[in-house]
């Protein structure tokens, strides 16, 4: 019964610093598996997933479908006009067609995604975002000659026919309609290139002031609620399943995740050398599935375009990634000095180290404050638990020594943030001493 003891009174040692680093993409408990998504140099402008899962990229000279797990290019939707800057892809409800809008004539195309003859459905001066309300009716954000100034239109698809819904300050940002048919608006700032820090906001206009609005009326700045204040240059938004809101910032280079209250859950990814652009929330089905930090079982992605607008036009595949548990050398271990290690956890947050004879058949989830935490070993053999902390890059090294009699043990590590938030479960690791 060596084994037991030893090792409980090594998971109890102080503790050793770990030389772990993130990902300079990647936010703790994710993964980015990026491609590319044009040329490097183009002007890309819209992105939206299409009905078989594929995404449909405009990449400065045409909408493309790629393959968001190689970035292959399946076919050409469309082909643009020479020198078109893309403002947006939307693709309708129904799957059946798709919109681009353009700001070199102002012009808003339907595409039909069955192979039919494109049309133009309206011009728009300056648009640059837009959302479905429902099938065929849309909201467009579009600017003005003074940059400083944005419209909400509702759009009718099958007209063309326009109706202003919402006259706001600033240059136009990103809007989307949630699934209550709220909508969404991220307001920017004329400064450039260096807006200040936190100086903007999302705002949110309910689904009865959009319907009031339909008509002579028309909604302001001071009739929206700021649900995320804040923000620096928004421009891209999107919703998972759950109703969080995930937020790309053009200038930061960031993607954030935020819950109710505007509050953050999560820190996706950082690139200080790349503008961050549109955002897509998608899942294994049609819907998009609920998307959270170091929840992979939870089946979705976040796309995210992101450029220098000289080198690289990528797209971003962001999915969740549990913390891991290993040891150095890895198992099985030879006689002599090892340590268990921790990586990719919530930055100074905390382990709880279970420690146990065996696994179960397969991992049952326990619920945590409304997070699953997968439970992989046989509580049943549980020999003991050990609670330590991590340190800033979500990483703790527990130092052991192997004094050469063998057997072998179940280890999992859950996981807590720094604010005692839940975060998830690594994967189990058996751990065997030779």
């Amino acid at each position: 019964m060596w084994i037991r003891s030893s090792l409980a009174a090594a998971l109890a040692a102080s503790l050793c610093a770990s030389p772990s680093f993130a990902s300079i993409t990647a936010g703790p408990g994710w993964l980015n598996a990026a491609v590319a998504a044009a040329p490097a140099g183009a002007f890309t402008g819209g992105m939206d997933r299409l009905p078989n899962g594929n995404l449909a990229i405009y990449d400065g000279s045409a909408i493309v479908e790629v393959a968001p797990s190689n970035g292959n290019v399946v076919q050409t939707l469309y082909v643009a006009p020479p020198v078109t800057f893309g403002s947006f892809v939307t693709v309708d409800p129904t799957g059946s067609y798709l919109l681009f809008g353009e700001s070199s004539a102002n012009s808003i195309t339907k595409v039909p995604l069955n192979g039919g003859t494109p049309s133009l459905v309206a011009t728009v001066q300056f648009n640059f975002s837009c959302s479905f309300l429902a099938p065929d009716v849309a909201l467009v954000a579009h600017g003005d000659f003074s940059f400083n100034a944005t419209k909400i239109v509702r759009l009718d698809v099958l007209t063309g026919a326009t109706d202003l819904v919402a006259d706001l300050l600033g240059p136009s940002g990103p809007v989307v309609v949630d699934a209550q048919g709220d909508v969404y608006y991220g307001s920017n700032t004329i400064q450039f290139p260096t807006p200040t820090i936190g100086a903007e906001d999302v705002l949110r206009f309910d689904a009865a002031q959009i319907a009031s609005a339909i008509g002579p009326t028309f909604l302001t700045d001071a009739d929206a609620t700021v649900v995320v204040a804040g923000v620096t240059a928004p421009a891209g938004l999107a919703f998972d399943s759950e109703g969080d809101l995930f937020v790309s910032d053009s200038s930061l280079g960031t993607v954030t995740e935020y819950g109710p209250g505007g509050v953050v859950k999560s820190d996706l990814g950082n690139d200080v050398f790349a503008s961050c652009g549109q955002i897509v929330a998608v899942g294994n089905g049609a819907s998009p599935s609920q998307l959270g930090a170091f929840q992979p079982q939870d089946g979705g992605a976040l796309y995210v375009l992101s450029t220098d607008f000289s080198t690289f036009n990528d797209l971003n595949v962001l999915t969740p990634k549990r913390p891991q548990l290993t040891s150095t050398p890895a198992s099985p271990v030879p006689v002599g000095a090892f340590s268990v290690d921790l990586s990719e956890g919530p930055q100074f947050g905390t382990c709880f180290l279970f420690v146990a004879l065996t696994t179960l058949p397969a991992e049952i989830p326990a619920d945590f404050m409304g997070t699953p935490y997968f439970i992989g070993f046989n509580p049943g053999t549980l020999i003991t638990t050990v609670t330590l902390p991590l340190d800033g890059n979500g990483a703790l090294s527990i130092p052991a020594v192997n004094h050469g009699t063998p057997g072998t043990v179940v280890l999992q590590a859950a996981c807590i943030g720094n604010l005692l938030e839940p975060a998830g479960t690594t994967p189990t690791y058996t751990l065997t001493l030779n």
